[in-house]
């Protein structure tokens, strides 16, 4: 019956690397042959929730390195899984929607236990991508969150470049927090897949008008707005949430932003999946580097390149220095690793051709 569940999950990495389209990998074979072990677990679970407490978790955390391939593994496992009883999430963009839903149950009893179990009756299968935890905020969340989500029916698939141990480290509240990392290491399979090629780096690199060190982007503006046939108004503002933001053109599907008004407070990654919804192309211009001391802009500038790059919204930017530049210390220089490996991707002919 094993067999018949299966996924098949080797047989098409099997293929890819055949096609030269990958290489193969010891690590990257062990994951997906654990998340086919755990797919099939899943399904015996549905089958015979009788026997759920005799059955191996279901649970599945992958970390490593940036360009690991963890994404990749995950996104192979998603397209494979039957019928439509599945999500693929952002992590960031998961945890917002929690919150609305949590905002919109404000003074009924027990408003989480109703969204983990809304969540059970939609999907089997919701896979995470990206597990970063960043403030007190989103570690009561999950604290919350998870330890409901794990009990349910539902197969849970995260990725992190961070160890369960580490989550949140040195966070506010931390000792609270604990309790997550708890059911990670106790209920899911934990796996690290840690390579030395970073294999978004080895993509197509992008048209280099698309990443400008001082330089007018009002002639690229211009240009995509004739391409495409749409007329553009200047010196304007947008609202967003509720709130305006100064914007220094926009048409139709392209908006184009000075680095102040769309990287630093009172902005919020509500306004970028907002914003991500509804244009194609954005431009920033006036890309600063960032100082040590600035945590709160470099925390929103790695939340708008996930949301942007989860979305596929082409980005085109205008900064007074390079890429390897913008951020060399600082507490969050480890997670910004990610976001510059993504910025590359971001700027690459393949990416654009999505």
């Amino acid at each position: 019956m094993g067999s018949k569940m299966s996924l098949n999950l080797l047989k098409h990495y099997q293929k890819e690397v055949a096609e030269g389209q990958i290489q193969e990998n010891p690590e990257q074979v062990h994951v997906l042959k654990v998340l086919d072990e755990s797919w099939q677990q899943a399904t015996k679970r549905s089958i015979f929730p009788w026997r759920r407490h005799a059955l191996k978790s279901i649970h599945v955390y992958i970390y490593g390195s940036v360009g690991s391939g963890k994404t990749m593994m995950m996104d192979m496992f998603y397209q494979a899984i039957p019928g439509d009883k599945k999500a693929r999430y952002h992590f960031h963009h998961f945890l917002e929607q929690i919150a609305q839903s949590l905002k919109a149950l404000q003074g009924e009893k027990d408003p989480m236990k109703q969204i983990v179990k809304e969540l059970a009756k939609q999907y089997q299968v919701v896979c995470l991508d990206e597990m970063m935890v960043q403030d007190v905020v989103q570690a009561m969340l999950l604290r919350e969150l998870l330890p409901e989500l794990m009990e349910q029916e539902v197969m849970l698939v995260l990725t992190s470049n961070i160890a369960p141990q580490d989550l949140y480290l040195n966070g506010l509240q931390r000792e609270r927090f604990m309790t997550v990392i708890e059911h990670l290491q106790t209920y899911a399979h934990v796996m690290s897949l840690n390579l030395l090629t970073d294999y978004r780096s080895e993509r197509l690199p992008m048209p280099e008008k698309t990443y400008l060190v001082q330089k007018d982007l009002l002639p690229l503006f211009k240009s995509y707005a004739k391409h495409m046939k749409q007329d553009i108004i200047f010196d304007t503002v947008l609202e967003v949430q509720n709130r305006q933001i100064p914007v220094k053109a926009i048409t139709e599907s392209m908006v184009w932003f000075d680095f102040e008004n769309i990287s630093e407070i009172p902005r919020c990654q509500r306004d970028y999946l907002e914003i991500a919804s509804r244009f194609k192309m954005v431009f920033i211009s006036q890309l600063r580097p960032f100082k040590e001391s600035d945590s709160s802009s470099v925390i929103l500038w790695i939340y708008l390149i996930d949301v942007f790059y989860d979305s596929h919204t082409k980005l085109v930017l205008e900064s007074a220095a390079n890429m390897e530049e913008l951020y060399l210390q600082g507490p969050m220089a480890e997670p910004f690793k990610r976001t510059l490996s993504r910025m590359h991707e971001m700027q690459s002919q393949w990416y654009w051709d999505i």
